[in-house]
């Protein structure tokens, strides 16, 4: 799901000239100010039915709707399949509409209660084997999250649509409302007022018209997620695309509104293009044996609703980052609210890279553009989700979204491009969570498997640590001799360190080289040879890394024969520092092991020597680093 800044929404007012009206409360970009314990999803926290003793196999929707009128009328056929034996059967549905009866084998019952926003019904004997109910409902459905069920205009004609994600799927039909169990096939029937049209999921298998009104039949056969069942009603233009892969053609159905046919057409290549480069990456579009296809509504931004995605408009990002939901998000969806970002940072980072393959000259603008909104807010919170219960943070912009995608930005540069997408292709193509559920352990163990790193400690900082780190660089030159350090600190005291691979380009006289660190402790050095005089360092000047307030500082070169002497050396237990007092005011050193573990430290000052003992050192080779006013410098020891 995407969701459009203010800024774009006038953009779009501007550039079209059209005024799209919506009943519903319009998308504000949500704040992101949570920050504390972890809530995670519970019935009791959010009234959720209790679901788990039954496997939903089936719904028949049938539903009567009119996009004038904030009203509905329907009844759900569920099939379910107990795990164990049970006598009764929840179902998640709003207080708020009526449940005008339930059939059980043909039969009315009135065994079942509708309250605190779930059905439940009783039955007189124990089931163990497959059975179905039949629910009929009606009223006025409440709007909850980001729309549940929206009423609306556009060029002041009268439309309807539904957005179920996260909680909203109860506002309009009873169900499971949960991230455990998706439908395994689906019958939706709509019948609306003639000169309408009605989108859904699946293929449309019929239309059938009745004096004023018209039924339209959607049928879906892959599994799908409580959520992502969803119709939209208005006079939409409709038209159909065929897009060819390796893999096959892909029947694509377009639902627009009649004023934006042009603009959609303009669209088709980019649709074309997009779906062809998922293709490739990630295997065929995971419902082919259907259709993908776009359904405009009313609400600023966009959702992924399985092969047919709910859009504001024709936009390249946002086309682009609903379809890639398709395969993360609707093939694979997260199994718990606090993986979200397997959803929405995919998204986001595979719409960036159709502006890699497709529009190269808006990469780096994405990069700069994502990268700073995160450093503003990364403080806020982890990528994993701590409070499932609040929707503004489950769909946090700066964290679920764009640092999710730059976890998988930073996870390509570690991996390299191979094994990153080989692993990515694996990891959505593995047979035990295609049309099923994932979590975010389970990615791990695809790129683990296909890089052979262990990844835990960067699952442990850029997952659940919150911040980002930045870099300081202290260079300088002597001929073609170059000697480095790079110091990192943290934004957040939950993560003291980040093992990255650094890189760091330094240009002269119209040539640039590039140094890759693999930094594993503040403070380490490097050194190398260039054939060019430096004038300029860039740290990550391809913006790899998320990183911010990094410094670049070179240094005059510490005349360490002239200034200070350390002796003796190799040392026995005695060591003596010299330095020349009227030249260096501010001394400090610290020793460190080969391991990057530093052992003493000091600061000195107001006299030319220093002596102190080294007896508790191990024997070996050791480094002491000494930094003073004029720069800084290190030299190796030896303990015996």
């Amino acid at each position: 799901m995407l969701r459009a800044f203010l800024f774009f929404i006038i953009f779009l007012f501007v550039q079209t000239g059209r005024t799209y009206a919506q009943v519903c409360h319009s998308f504000e970009f949500l704040n992101d100010n949570i920050h504390g314990h972890v809530r995670t999803l519970s019935a009791d926290s959010i009234g959720l039915a209790p679901t788990a003793d039954y496997d939903l196999v089936y719904h028949r929707i049938s539903v009567s709707v009119d996009p004038a009128v904030r009203y509905i009328n329907g009844s759900v056929l569920s099939y379910f399949k107990p795990l164990s034996s049970l006598t009764q059967l929840s179902f998640d549905l709003t207080d708020t509409l009526s449940v005008d009866s339930v059939y059980y084998r043909g039969m009315s019952i009135h065994s079942y209660t509708h309250t605190g926003n779930a059905l439940t019904i009783s039955f007189a004997q124990a089931i163990s084997a497959l059975d179905s109910v039949t629910v009929y409902y009606s009223g006025v459905p409440p709007t909850s999250g980001f729309g549940s069920f929206c009423t609306g205009l556009h060029d002041s004609v009268p439309m309807l649509w539904t957005l179920s994600e996260p909680y909203g799927s109860r506002d309009w039909f009873p169900g499971k409302m949960t991230l455990t169990d998706k439908v395994d096939s689906l019958d939706f029937y709509i019948n609306i007022p003639a000169g309408n049209k009605a989108a859904s999921n699946g293929l449309l298998m019929d239309t059938v018209q009745i004096g004023n009104c018209v039924t339209y039949h959607w049928q879906h056969r892959y599994p799908i997620a409580n959520y992502l069942i969803a119709m939209a009603v208005t006079n939409y233009a409709a038209y159909a695309d065929t897009v060819p892969t390796t893999y096959g053609n892909i029947y694509v159905l377009n639902y627009c509104y009649p004023e934006a046919l042009t603009d959609w057409h303009t669209a088709d290549t980019n649709i074309s293009a997009a779906l062809q480069l998922y293709s490739r990456l990630f295997g065929q579009y995971p419902f082919i044996k259907e259709k993908y296809g776009h359904a405009q509504f009313g609400w600023g931004g966009g959702m992924e609703h399985q092969t047919m995605s709910f859009v504001y408009n024709s936009s390249f990002e946002l086309i682009n980052h609903e379809m890639a939901h398709q395969w993360f998000g609707d093939k694979l969806t997260c199994g718990s609210w606090a993986d979200i970002w397997l959803n929405e940072g995919f998204a986001v980072y595979l719409s960036a890279l159709c502006y890699e393959y497709i529009s190269p000259q808006w990469w780096m603008a994405w990069r700069v553009s994502t990268l700073n909104n995160v450093i503003a807010n990364a403080n806020k919170g982890s990528v994993f989700c701590t409070d499932t219960v609040s929707v503004s943070r489950i769909f946090s912009a700066p964290l679920s979204y764009r640092k999710g995608a730059y976890i998988l930005h930073m996870l390509r540069w570690e991996l390299g491009d191979n094994d990153f997408f080989s692993a990515l292709h694996s990891y959505v193509n593995d047979s035990s969570l295609i049309y099923s559920f994932s979590k975010t352990q389970m990615l791990q163990q695809h790129l683990e498997t296909q890089s052979n790193r262990n990844l835990s400690a960067f699952f442990s900082h850029w997952f659940n640590g919150v911040g980002y780190p930045s870099y300081t660089l202290d260079w300088s030159q002597t001929g073609s001799s170059v000697s480095c350090r790079l110091d990192q600190s943290t934004s957040d005291p939950s993560v003291s360190f980040y093992a990255m691979h650094v890189p760091v380009r330094f240009y002269g006289n119209g040539i640039d080289t590039t140094v890759i660190i693999n930094h594993t402790f503040s403070g380490q050095e490097f050194s190398f040879n260039v054939s060019f005089t430096i004038d300029s360092v860039r740290i990550d000047p391809e913006l790899w890394l998320l990183s911010g307030n990094n410094t670049v500082r070179k240094l005059p070169i510490l005349d360490a024969e002239n200034f200070m002497i350390i002796y003796p050396n190799p040392i026995s237990d005695m060591m003596t520092i010299w330095y020349d007092s009227k030249n260096l005011n501010q001394l400090s050193y610290s020793i460190w092991d080969m391991q990057g573990k530093k052992v003493s430290e000091n600061s000195l000052s107001g006299s030319d020597y220093y002596t102190t003992s080294l007896a508790g050192l191990t024997g070996g080779v050791y480094i002491i680093k000494v930094n003073t006013e004029h720069g800084s410098t290190s030299q190796r020891i030896v303990k015996y």
